[in-house]
């Protein structure tokens, strides 16, 4: 039963019923919506909790955490070794120049608003070297693109992907942490790409920005462990 009440709440969450920031109604609420006790709520909301979808504030309630920090607990807890990064590029190679190509194949107006306005904000932060609202950016852009592939699987894979780097970066010396000078233009490659509806370009242009960014990464790693 606490299975099946977990993913009933996981699944109001990533279909976008409960949004990052929203508080969970009272217990008692649940009970009678998910029409279980509230040892199986209770339970099943410890489970959705270690997943990273929610946190449980006690004497405040349960509340649906950002994406940015979906599924990235269990899976970091014992990932990293010799060749994870590796395996993580590889990862992104396989799943992001497909979502390029997909969202060029399927955005609307609306998808590619939100996509330029988080190029803008990339190229703004960029500018006035604000790397910390750069990533954020970066990772919204991304999000943005696979929410205009429409193809669901794709979607939760990019959120994964993005939480790891998130925290592979977070790892790195913050004072080394800046992006590479020329991911802006990267990304705007690929929005011109999608804008136009030529999946092969866009698939190309992803292709190149992975290129630059798995060029990048190491070497920022490295000064990390080094200590430089």
């Amino acid at each position: 039963m606490t299975e099946e009440v977990g993913r009933e709440i996981i699944r109001q969450i990533i279909d976008g019923h409960l949004k990052p920031g929203d508080r969970f109604p009272p217990e008692s609420e649940l009970m009678s919506q998910l029409h279980t006790s509230r040892g199986v709520v209770r339970e099943a909301l410890k489970v959705v909790a270690v997943l990273g979808l929610v946190r449980i504030e006690q004497g405040r309630g349960t509340y649906v955490c950002q994406r940015g920090d979906y599924f990235l607990q269990p899976i970091s807890w014992g990932l990293w070794g010799d060749n994870n990064l590796e395996a993580l590029q590889e990862a992104r190679r396989g799943v992001e120049v497909e979502v390029a190509g997909l969202a060029a194949e399927r955005a609307t107006p609306q998808d590619l608003e939100v996509i330029q306005s988080h190029l803008d904000q990339m190229k703004s932060t960029h500018i006035t070297e604000k790397w910390a609202e750069y990533v954020k950016a970066d990772m919204s852009f991304h999000f943005a693109l696979a929410a205009a592939s429409r193809n669901a699987i794709l979607n939760q894979v990019i959120t994964l992907l993005h939480n790891l780097l998130r925290q592979l970066v977070a790892m790195s010396d913050p004072a080394h942490g800046e992006p590479t000078p020329e991911s802006p233009g990267d990304h705007e490659e690929v929005f011109e790409a999608v804008r136009v509806h030529q999946p092969a370009a866009a698939r190309e242009a992803m292709k190149r920005l992975l290129s630059n960014a798995d060029r990048h990464l190491p070497a920022l790693l490295n000064r990390k462990a080094t200590g430089q």
